[in-house]
């Protein structure tokens, strides 16, 4: 048995904002639910699609680390100058 698109929506609202560190509060449950709520109702837009474009603009998400742009550079030799 399948389960309900809203149960799906919300189960998916909650572990993306687990994956994010988010602890998952009582009032963040009801903005979770609310969200939900906006996203069945939407007429020209799928409940999931609504909910995960409105994620990120209707909680703080934390920023996301960017790894360095280029390696550490690291001063060696390659040999030239040692006595053959």
């Amino acid at each position: 048995m399948q389960r309900p698109i809203s149960e799906q929506v919300l189960m998916r609202v909650h572990s993306y904002l687990e994956a994010n560190g988010i602890e998952l509060t009582p009032e963040l449950s009801l903005r979770a639910m609310k969200l939900v709520e906006d996203a069945l109702v939407q007429p020209d837009q799928a409940p999931m699609a609504f909910a995960m474009t409105e994620l990120p603009r209707q909680f703080p998400l934390p920023p996301i680390p960017l790894p360095p742009a280029f390696p550490p550079l690291a001063r060696g030799s390659i040999g030239y100058g040692d006595g053959l």
